[in-house]
């Protein structure tokens, strides 16, 4: 899933650390504790923005229709939230 940057908001200042979509939290690689994130701009718009890998094995979604949370922190403490419907399909 990916944060966008917007011309008001700077989604390089998020902490992956802190991202949580639908309960599941970023992927770690290995273990040296890097998380699966990466800065690329997603949306061609030329902000960079936060992409994540998240564990979806882990989400609180069931199958059809479902509002997906997304909560966060910026890494200066501000907590940022937003949310989506989504289709789950089996």
């Amino acid at each position: 899933m990916a944060i966008l940057s917007s011309p008001t908001f700077d989604a390089t200042q998020v902490d992956p650390a802190s991202v949580s979509l639908a309960g599941a939290k970023v992927r770690l690689l290995g273990r040296g504790g890097r998380y699966s994130a990466s800065f690329q701009d997603v949306n061609g718009d030329g902000r960079l923005d936060l992409l994540c890998h998240v564990e979806t094995a882990s989400f609180f979604l069931e199958l059809g229709e479902s509002l997906a949370v997304l909560e966060a922190e910026t890494l200066d403490g501000r907590a940022i939230r937003g949310q989506e419907t989504i289709r789950i399909v089996p």
